[in-house]
């Protein structure tokens, strides 16, 4: 596998270790391993910007890490976006949970999350999707680069819809454990304290009126068990 990563100028870095729990990934052309729920082409040809519907499917249905496809622990059920997911009230989410050790990797390596500039300038889409699939893109994320990544643990998530109708995860707040990302650096690990207090700031600015059901889980007072325990017996 290329042992190189991109960093934000567009120059390469040594790439940190493979968790354990990729290596069984395909890889792409470059050596780079291909995300549990990338879509890929008739050929197999991945899109790291698309998603494979039927495989975020399976991760909300089966308890199962976004990127390595592996069973998720009840502990180690992690989302990844922009302070805005994280902290505003109404934040939501596209990307399935993912483990951490996966996560930590991927925010210091993936373009999107390391260089998302370098990745839209660079990447033009290239991807026909394979006949009779559905594959659902990021249509809805924020177009604004976020200035970090929020790394956040959750114990508990419901699905919702987005104003453009899309299915979107609705974590249980306030955070369990949070880390914040830039640049593929971790810059700062946050106490329970200091993110109530951002979870507040957001909730004062927030202008419109918040859903019931988004402020219980705003809360806490969301569903403590996942969707998936049950059918993992757990």
């Amino acid at each position: 596998m290329n042992d190189m990563s991109i960093d934000p100028a567009g120059a390469t870095r040594e790439m940190p270790p493979l968790p354990g729990a990729m290596a069984h990934l395909d890889r792409d052309r470059r050596g780079y391993p291909i995300p549990f729920v990338v879509a890929r082409g008739d050929d197999g040809t991945p899109d790291f910007r698309i998603n494979d519907f039927a495989r975020v499917d399976r991760c909300l249905g089966e308890g199962l890490c976004a990127i390595s496809g592996l069973p998720l622990a009840d502990d180690d059920v992690w989302l990844v976006g922009g302070p805005k997911a994280a902290y505003d009230p109404r934040g939501a989410y596209l990307d399935p949970p993912a483990r951490k050790d996966c996560l930590v990797w991927a925010l210091q390596v993936c373009p999107f999350l390391v260089a998302r500039r370098y990745l839209m300038k660079n990447a033009p889409s290239r991807f026909t999707p394979p006949a009779g699939m559905y594959f659902v893109a990021h249509a809805s994320a924020d177009p604004v680069v976020p200035e970090m990544f929020v790394m956040a643990r959750t114990d508990g998530i419901a699905l919702d819809l987005s104003p453009d109708g899309q299915i979107v995860m609705l974590p249980n707040r306030p955070w369990l454990e949070v880390e914040h990302w830039r640049a593929g650096r971790l810059i700062e690990v946050r106490r329970r304290a200091q993110t109530l207090k951002e979870l507040r700031a957001w909730k004062a600015a927030c202008t419109d009126e918040i859903p019931i059901h988004v402020r219980k889980r705003n809360r806490g007072e969301g569903p403590k068990a996942f969707p998936w325990s049950d059918s993992r017996g757990s």
